[in-house]
């Protein structure tokens, strides 16, 4: 409750505390084919400043999940001309790519990062890792509280992707282009596009 000098409640509000980071989305709407640009904010408790609003772009994200009311979010940071802006956060990669992942189908709201996590631990290093010493060969996260246009939308973990930048795979050269003269394969990264027993094999 706030009160004035002479002792009248002026504002009164439900105050919610939490030990994560807080990430504000503001977008008008939010649709599983296109980006539509809004906000984002992200507060980290480890840091001191209140960080400003920077521009994203939203998307919805998943295929089963799209049937849960809580979503998951594909992030692309831009500037006000539309450009990538790559931004760091919670010490993980400098990127303009980040997931909001809503665990909706995971009650503990645990099960996607401790396994990531475990694996990454486990992981065995790739083959070209002397050369390219920040390769991963598994993504970071942090668990976060999520307020979407001013209301609170629950925990999420903010992840980076998997992906080219991720691995460190350079693209692809022929002859003409590389410097040896010689064409230059530095390594593909797969993804399956559907679910068959060929996949699951």
């Amino acid at each position: 409750v706030v009160e004035d000098a002479s002792g009248n409640e002026v504002a009164q509000a439900t105050l919610q505390f939490t030990f994560l980071p807080v990430v504000e989305i503001n977008v008008e709407s939010t649709n599983r084919d296109y980006y539509i640009t809004g906000t984002l904010r992200v507060t980290d408790p480890d840091i001191a400043v209140y960080d400003s609003a920077v521009i994203a772009a939203f998307k919805y994200r998943g295929a089963s999940a799209m049937n849960y009311p809580k979503k998951s979010y594909a992030i692309k940071l831009r500037d006000a001309d539309g450009n990538s802006v790559d931004r760091k956060f919670f010490n993980l990669r400098n990127d303009n790519n980040w997931i909001l992942d809503a665990m909706a189908i995971d009650g503990a709201c645990m099960r996607n990062r401790v396994s990531t996590d475990l694996s990454n631990d486990c992981a065995t290093a790739p083959y070209h890792k002397t050369l390219e010493n920040k390769a991963r060969t598994g993504t970071r996260g942090r668990f976060v509280e999520v307020l979407l246009n001013g209301n609170y939308h629950g925990l999420y973990c903010m992840t980076e992707k998997m992906d080219r930048k991720q691995l460190k795979l350079m693209k692809y050269k022929d002859a003409a282009s590389s410097k040896s003269g010689e064409e230059e394969i530095h390594g593909t990264l797969y993804k399956s596009s559907q679910w068959s027993y060929e996949v699951f094999m």
